[in-house]
C-alpha cells in the first residue's frame, strides 16, 4: 500500500507539470524501465572494473542512476555475496578399483552347465540384431528433402527434353539446308542451259 501511495503522489506531481496526463501503469512502467537500465549499466560497470588490462574507464553513472541504484537492494545489482554458482560442474572422486581382490578358479572347476557362485546359470549370449534402418516416422527435414529431390528430378527431365528438341531442330535445319542446296543446284543447272 505504501508503494502505491508513493506512485500516486509521483503521478500527481508528473501530471501537474506535464501537458500529457499519465496513468499509474505508465508511471510504474517508466520506473521499471529506469530500474532495469540502471541495474544493467551498474552491473556492466562493475564487471569492467574487475577486468585487468588497459583501456578506457567504465562510463560513470548519472546522478539519477546513482539514486535509483541506492534505492534498489544491493542483491538485485551485485548478486548474493559469497554465493556459489550452481551451474558449474563439481568433481567427484571415484576410488581406484584396480586393487580389489579377485577370485580365480582353475579351468577344470568351471563347467558351463553348473551354477556360478552367485546362483545364476551361465547361458550363451543371445545375438541382438541391430535396429533396422527403416524408420516409419518422417521428419520435416526428410519430407522437404524428398520434395527437393523430386523437383531436381523434374528439372533434369526438362533439360533432357530440351536437348532432344534442340537435336530435332538441328536435324530439321540440316534437312532444310540440304533442300536449299538441292534447289540452288537445280537452279544453277537451269540457268546454264
Amino acid at each position: 500500500m505504501e508503494v502505491t501511495a508513493l506512485f500516486f503522489s509521483h503521478l500527481n506531481r508528473v501530471n501537474s507539470i506535464s501537458s500529457v496526463v499519465r496513468t499509474i501503469t505508465e508511471v510504474k512502467h517508466k520506473w521499471q524501465d529506469l530500474q532495469l537500465k540502471s541495474k544493467k549499466k551498474e552491473s556492466e560497470r562493475n564487471r569492467l572494473q574487475n577486468l585487468t588490462g588497459g583501456g578506457p574507464a567504465p562510463p560513470a553513472l548519472t546522478p539519477l542512476e546513482l539514486k535509483v541504484i541506492s534505492i534498489i537492494p544491493k542483491v538485485a545489482c551485485y548478486g548474493i555475496p559469497g554465493g556459489i554458482d550452481t551451474d558449474s560442474e563439481s568433481s567427484v572422486q571415484i576410488p581406484d578399483m584396480t586393487n580389489l581382490p579377485t577370485l580365480q578358479l582353475p579351468v577344470s572347476q568351471i563347467n558351463e552347465n553348473e551354477e556360478t557362485l552367485c546362483g545364476i546359470e551361465s547361458r550363451p549370449k543371445e545375438q541382438i540384431s541391430p535396429p533396422s534402418k527403416n524408420r516409419t516416422g518422417k521428419t520435416v527435414e526428410s519430407d522437404s528433402t524428398s520434395k527437393l529431390l523430386i523437383i531436381e528430378q523434374e528439372k533434369l527431365q526438362l533439360k533432357k527434353r530440351k536437348i532432344e528438341l534442340m537435336e530435332e531442330r538441328n536435324d530439321l535445319e540440316r534437312k532444310k539446308l540440304k533442300f536449299f542446296e538441292l534447289i540452288a543446284e537445280k537452279l544453277s543447272v537451269v540457268n546454264e542451259q
